[in-house]
């Protein structure tokens, strides 16, 4: 609420929304663009995305409690085995294969 208001409520008008989006946006991409994707998801688990969009934005609408609930990736990395052998382990640590085979259980007439 701001300094003197009366309403318990407030809502942000549809150009503070559109600008509020737009420095989220800008925020996050800033974010991605210089770290690796396992960097980011540590980023989004203690919500310091979330207090960035919040110093942003506070100039055009205060806000609190800024979460984020979901992304989506809109341009896929470029794969790199090699990378991604490193961050899963190796290929031996597949496990074992189970010995003997897979019986179906018989059909019971009664439960």
């Amino acid at each position: 609420r701001h300094a003197g208001q009366l309403r318990s409520t407030t809502y942000a008008q549809t150009s503070q929304v559109r600008a509020i989006r737009e420095k989220m946006v800008a925020v996050v991409e800033s974010e991605v663009q210089s770290s690796t994707l396992r960097e980011v998801i540590q980023k989004f688990i203690p919500e310091s995305m979330g207090r960035e969009i919040e110093k942003a934005c506070h100039h055009i609408f205060p806000l609190q409690n800024v979460l984020i609930r979901k992304c989506k990736v809109t341009k896929a990395p470029r794969v790199d085995a090699q990378k991604l052998l490193e961050s899963h382990g190796s290929l031996e640590d597949a496990g074992t294969k189970i010995k003997g085979e897979f019986k179906e259980p018989e059909v019971q007439a009664e439960v």
